[in-house]
């Protein structure tokens, strides 16, 4: 994954990465502004920190 997809993840609606659920009530700039959200569906707490390892290791399995 590229800066500019990592970018354009965080420029939707905030997806858990675990449960792949959308939540509808966390709008796009909350995590880019630093801001913590807890999914609806399986209750876990991501944040802009979290996602980005999260998306460190999606691209380091992917160079697997």
């Amino acid at each position: 994954m590229t800066p500019l997809q990592t970018a354009e993840i965080l420029a939707q609606a905030p997806t858990c990465p675990l449960c792949h659920t959308v939540d509808q009530m966390v709008t796009a700039d909350s995590p880019r502004r630093g801001a913590a959200w807890t999914c609806t569906r399986c209750g876990q707490t991501w944040s802009p920190t979290r996602l980005e390892t999260v998306a460190a290791y999606v691209r380091f399995i992917a160079a697997q």
